[in-house]
């Protein structure tokens, strides 16, 4: 899917994807100092992987790779549909499949049945979409995609046909499991509202009136047949499992699992338990010396725990970011812009008024929607102006805005920059920290981490 983004999206956003590909292993320095240069000459992707040929700076094995890539797609980007372009690279101009197809393991057959089931949705997708105005093949395949996966339904896409002929372990729930049989089916949490679980779906029932006597009996139908084909998918073994405790509290049995007990002992079934194995952490490997302590901002931190790979190459390699111009964003961006401004001004001691505010936000937002008026936009709108309302509801005149916006919190093994959108000094002396959310107040909001944060940073900024 990176290499139909690479041929068809000119920013070349998926290029550090690509250019992990074994068979062109270019390293991510080579990979930013390329996007900079087509950035800055505004060349599209793929062509300007040709820069790579001059381009001063690259390692050698990195020039090596991008120009290999470049002769691989760019004669079959653009042309033909999704369909097309894969089976040119994979079978025409690369040498993708050879790896995969010299060693004879788990995981290269995984691949292997992977791009097989791509292929095939590939080409059954093309055939059923419609294209938009100035929109290219590739470029209707990846947006149908992407929708698909924003929707959760790309299930289809990303289950390689033939899966059940893989040595492997398969996961799935007890539906998909209909008409399969396995040597040995493991089927845990059988737990009082967890198997079957609570609000399953289901037939709808009949009404009672229509089921007389037999009402209760046939609400526990579903369950009863639910349960019956997962028994029924093991040939030789079969493991019913369930925890005991969960958050330190006694779990009840499944009403189903309970009914079989006594089947269970007549035929001789071994009951097991497992227990819990805790990490011996007095042999932990300690963590490794650094020369200096880190300095990161918020955002540094939050990416890393979000997705280490993310951070390496948004903050180590500098990679572009992809550009997000959704209505949502855009809405965001502006509001976040005019509620910096307004606490500039009271920090330079100019109190805006509030149809100040309005006409601020209106600027901001007229830029960034491009003059672009939707009913989506008119809605966001009106959400953003009720939302500066808000804050101006809450600002206190009678206190003292400040210029800093922003703390550090000095840790144990480094330090931390945290941001904040105000900060005021009330008339009992006590300070007033600021942080507004531009999205709906949530339940847990007290207990963020960042909150603890911004108070240790700030005490350390004013008690010392």
């Amino acid at each position: 899917l990176a290499l139909l983004s690479l041929a068809c999206a000119p920013q070349g956003t998926a290029l550090p994807r690509v250019a992990q590909f074994a068979e062109y292993a270019i390293p991510t320095q080579d990979t930013a100092l390329l996007l900079a240069e087509a950035k800055e000459r505004l060349l599209p992707f793929p062509e300007a992987l040709e820069l790579a040929r001059d381009l001063p700076g690259l390692s050698e094995p990195g020039r090596r790779g991008l120009l290999l890539l470049g002769r691989h797609l760019i004669p079959i980007a653009r042309r033909g549909d999704a369909w097309t372009l894969v089976a040119r690279y994979l079978f025409e101009t690369s040498g993708y499949l050879r790896p995969l197809l010299e060693q004879d393991s788990i995981s290269s057959r995984q691949k292997l049945l992977a791009l097989s089931q791509l292929l095939t949705f590939a080409q059954g997708l093309t055939l059923r979409l419609q294209l938009l105005e100035g929109e290219t093949k590739i470029e209707m395949f990846l947006r149908h995609l992407r929708q698909l996966i924003l929707c959760g339904e790309e299930r289809g896409a990303r289950t390689p046909g033939g899966v059940g002929e893989l040595e492997a372990v398969k996961l799935m729930t007890v539906h998909q499991s209909k008409g399969l049989e396995f040597p040995v089916v493991f089927l845990p949490n059988l737990n009082k509202g967890q198997f079957p679980g609570r609000g399953s779906g289901g037939m709808v029932s009949p009404p009672p009136e229509l089921l007389g006597e037999d009402a209760d009996e046939a609400s526990s139908d579903a369950a009863d047949c639910l349960f019956f084909v997962a028994l029924s998918r093991a040939r030789d073994q079969l493991v019913l499992s369930r925890p005991v405790l969960r958050n330190s509290s006694q779990t009840t049995p499944s009403s189903l699992l309970e009914r079989l007990y006594p089947a269970l002992t007549a035929c001789g079934a071994r009951r097991i338990h497992w227990h819990r194995v805790h990490p011996d952490l007095s042999v932990a490997t300690p963590a490794p010396e650094l020369a200096e302590a880190p300095h990161l901002t918020l955002r540094e931190v939050e990416d890393y725990r979000e997705c280490p790979r993310r951070y390496y190459y948004r903050h180590v390699a500098n990679l572009p970011r992809v550009s997000q111009r959704s209505a949502y964003m855009l809405f965001h961006s502006s509001l976040k812009e005019t509620m910096q401004w307004m606490a500039e001004e009271r920090a330079n001691g100019n109190e805006p008024a509030e149809t100040q505010t309005r006409l601020k936000l209106r600027k901001v937002w007229d830029r960034e929607f491009e003059g672009e008026e939707t009913a989506h936009s008119r809605l966001l709108h009106r959400h953003a102006e009720a939302m500066l309302a808000t804050a101006f509801s809450q600002h206190t005149n009678q206190s003292a805005a400040e210029s800093t916006l922003g703390f550090t919190a000095s840790l144990e093994h480094g330090a931390v920059d945290v941001p904040v959108d105000q900060v005021e000094t009330m008339p009992d002396g006590s300070l007033h920290i600021v942080r507004h959310l531009r999205r709906r107040i949530k339940k847990d909001d007290h207990t963020d981490e960042r909150l603890a944060l911004m108070r240790k940073a700030a005490s350390q900024s004013y008690l010392n």
